[in-house]
């Protein structure tokens, strides 16, 4: 006799039986199907059998004979009744709790058997009873079917986050982050809207660069860069190795 395992897979609980006769039994059913038309069953007139058509799956199913016998147990746990033995595998056969999850539990024989499965049918024989009538040996019969093993819990991908949208003053790369030094003032003429008083006309035709706008708006703390007044004086800064300011491009 070999002693095997069930795992319920729910609770981690193990309960341990001798399998006797050291046997066990494998069954398989194919996916297949009847081949069927609208009027019902296909005939093969020159065939010994019915057509059939693959329908994927399949059904694959163990039986076993297990002993349970109290006077296997050492002291002093030793149950006084076998059925304290049986009865979590009787609990496996019957109604589980609310919902569609199956009660599983895992058969294991040594390293070579690890079989997921639910228990679709049981029988036990008592024998060898106690004086108050207690059963102190079970044989019990039982049908598994083999389930797929639960996927594995993917793992979720790290939230990333977006990057803070740039302020309109901050500092263009390659910039030291201090406030460049004013090196000229300009007087803008309209209302900043214009090709010719909008800031971004100013930084290139002081810069080269369009982009430098950003860095007159912060020397001159201008809170919307779109709001200027015709005659406002804007200072515009010396950039060394960014470009050069207004007066030095007129002195060129």
């Amino acid at each position: 006799m070999e002693r095997v395992n069930f795992l319920i897979e729910s609770s981690n609980e193990r309960i341990s039986c001798l399998l006797n006769p050291e046997q066990l039994t494998v069954k398989r059913q194919a996916g297949t199907t009847a081949r069927r038309s609208v009027g019902g069953l296909l005939g093969a007139r020159l065939q010994d059998d019915d057509p059939l058509l693959a329908a994927g799956g399949g059904v694959t199913e163990l039986e076993l004979d297990l002993l349970f016998d109290t006077s296997l147990q050492e002291q002093p746990v030793r149950a006084g009744d076998v059925r304290e033995l049986t009865r979590p595998l009787w609990r496996l056969a019957e109604a589980g709790g609310p919902g569609p999850a199956l009660a599983r539990v895992r058969f294991l024989w040594g390293k070579s058997w690890n079989v997921p499965g639910v228990i679709l049918a049981i029988s036990e024989r008592f024998e060898s009873f106690a004086a108050s009538g207690a059963p102190q040996r079970s044989w019990l019969r039982m049908r598994l079917r083999r389930i797929p093993e639960l996927a594995a819990p993917q793992a979720t991908p790290a939230q990333t986050q977006p990057p803070a949208p740039r302020s309109w003053t901050a500092w263009p790369p390659g910039l030291d982050g201090l406030p460049p030094a004013p090196a000229d003032t300009v007087e803008i003429q309209g209302d900043g809207l214009n090709v010719g008083s909008r800031l971004d006309a100013l930084a290139f035709e002081a810069y080269g660069d369009p982009a430098a706008w950003r860095l007159i708006a912060q020397v001159n703390q201008l809170v919307n860069p779109l709001e200027l007044s015709a005659g406002q004086v804007l200072q515009l800064p010396l950039l060394s190795g960014f470009g050069r300011a207004v007066g030095a491009r007129d002195e060129a």
